[in-house]
């Protein structure tokens, strides 16, 4: 089997830029890289000159780790050999005359397949791979709440029963959330932005403060300062949707139907601060708080009870008391049954 080796840059990078790049490519590979090293290295590559292209070489020989034995290729074993390929020019020839001019005579079998793979996929140019860093999860159990703070200054305020991934990638900050709700304070960067996946719908930080809250097939996004852009990230065709400071977005994955309104700006956040606000809601969203909030799980009995709708403000403290605190607002009753709250009519308790 014959092929085109790719070109390499026809400059001799310097000293410090070349263990530099090689360097990256082992940090970035490490099992502990995080979001503090994609954003150390997106910084790097801007403010380097040919760190580009050097990383590019680097992460080229990377690929070629059976050389260097079982445990990886280090930095320095990768420096010495990007030495060699910056200074090579390897043009048409075949594989193993072009592995020879960048200093790699005598690979083993597996790397030397490796490379063939390499050159028949990519004949021209090779591509600098992109490495997809490991998320971090930052999850909240029922009752809990959490505020963490990512490298950048963004802030994430969790509330009960809350999951998010923090993935961040080269040019983007990217968060997936798979439920409960959180509170964004994003740090804005042109350069680099802020994007949340959520169900089948994505978020995208223009300079903002804002909320995202999922139940089941419901989201809701809330805006208090700033803006935020929402579109499909499921491939639809559907035309983004901005939103502004005091405007509320809620879809529905189920019946891919969405509203947008005008919401008091703070409304969305007051769980922050122990209070949970109603506009003629259904009772089920508010028990689907409730289930974020508190430890033991609430539930409704009985079809009049789902069907009632609530207007009004829950402080929330304890968990007795919250629920006495909605008993005293609606025609409902509380019992303790299988470990459960049930709330269901007044009147079925006579």
């Amino acid at each position: 089997m014959s092929g085109r080796k790719p070109d390499w840059p026809e400059t001799t990078w310097p000293d410090a830029t070349r263990a530099a790049a090689s360097a990256w490519v082992v940090r970035l590979q490490a099992p502990g890289a995080g979001e503090a090293e994609w954003l150390s290295f997106e910084v790097w590559l801007r403010e380097t000159p040919g760190g580009e292209t050097a990383y590019d070489a680097a992460m080229s020989l990377w690929l070629l780790a059976d050389a260097y034995g079982a445990d990886g290729a280090g930095a320095e074993s990768l420096d010495r050999d990007l030495e060699r390929g910056a200074r090579g020019r390897v043009s048409t020839r075949p594989l193993g005359w072009g592995m020879a001019a960048l200093g790699l005579g005598g690979l083993g079998a597996a790397a030397t397949t490796a490379w063939m793979l390499l050159a028949v996929q990519q004949p021209a140019q090779l591509a600098r791979p992109r490495l997809v860093p490991t998320a971090t999860i930052y999850a909240t159990a029922k009752g809990e709440r959490r505020t963490v703070t990512l490298a950048d200054g963004t802030r994430l305020d969790l509330s009960g029963g809350s999951r998010v991934a923090v993935s961040p990638e080269p040019g983007l900050r990217r968060v997936s959330m798979d439920e409960g709700e959180v509170a964004f304070t994003v740090t804005h960067d042109p350069r680099r932005p802020f994007a949340v996946s959520v169900g089948d719908r994505q978020v995208r930080d223009l300079g903002t403060e804002f909320d995202i809250r999922r139940t089941g097939s419901q989201i809701r996004v809330s805006v208090r300062r700033g803006m935020v852009e929402v579109a499909a990230n499921n491939g639809a065709a559907d035309a983004p949707i901005d939103l502004g400071a005091g405007r509320q977005l809620t879809h529905d994955e189920a019946s891919d139907v969405t509203t947008v309104r005008t919401a008091p700006a703070d409304e969305a956040f007051a769980w922050k601060h122990g209070r949970l606000i109603y506009r003629d809601q259904p009772l089920q969203a508010v028990v689907d708080d409730l289930n974020r909030t508190f430890p033991r799980t609430v539930r409704i009995e009985g079809a009049r009870v789902a069907a009632l709708r609530f207007s009004g403000v829950l402080n929330v403290d304890a968990e007795d008391a919250t629920i006495r605190r909605l008993t005293a607002l609606l025609p409902i009753s509380a019992s303790r049954a299988g470990g459960a709250t049930v709330l269901k009519a007044r009147d079925e308790d006579r």
